[in-house]
């Protein structure tokens, strides 16, 4: 953690987006093709939405890093096509699916590449500021799962003094 800083809310922010590509594309792999077409388009949907929130976070960035700034560059060139103004559904109910690394998302990018480039941004963001302090705490409960908080911390405390 040593030369590390602790994140802005902004890179928070993208964090939770790129989490959550990665958890919905995980969900689409795992569940292969046993997966009901209308939960395949809902988990699709989720990893775009996301993937299309976390571009728009970055292009409002100012940032010097430089390896913040490839890896965003790249991340934004790779998921480029899902802003198209249209994306085609060619699929019709009854058609099989195939789903593994090559699927594509929105019929547009290969899954395999939407979580190398999340995953890629991602460890980008860890290698300059402490997303989660308490990293070594999560990854010690019952089950060994690693689970990040969905906000900063700054946000957490702001979210539980409004519940009290």
């Amino acid at each position: 953690m040593i030369g590390r800083e602790h994140a802005p809310h902004s890179i928070y922010t993208v964090a939770d987006h790129l989490d959550a590509v990665l958890a919905a594309a995980e969900d689409i792999l795992k569940l292969g093709r046993g997966i009901n077409e209308s939960e395949r388009i809902r988990l699709e949907l989720v990893a775009i939405t996301h993937a299309l929130q976390a571009r728009a976070r970055l292009r409002e960035w100012h940032v010097t890093d430089q390896a913040l700034v490839d890896a965003a560059a790249l991340f934004l060139a790779g998921t480029a096509a899902l802003e198209a103004k249209r994306l085609n559904a060619t699929l019709h109910p009854g058609d099989p699916i195939g789903i593994s690394e090559a699927y594509l998302i929105g019929e547009v990018l290969p899954i395999g590449a939407l979580t190398d480039l999340a995953s890629a941004m991602l460890d980008a963001l860890e290698s300059v500021f402490v997303l989660y302090d308490n990293e070594t705490e999560i990854e010690n409960e019952s089950d060994g799962d690693a689970t990040p908080p969905l906000c900063a911390p700054e946000a957490q405390a702001t979210l539980l003094a409004r519940m009290e």
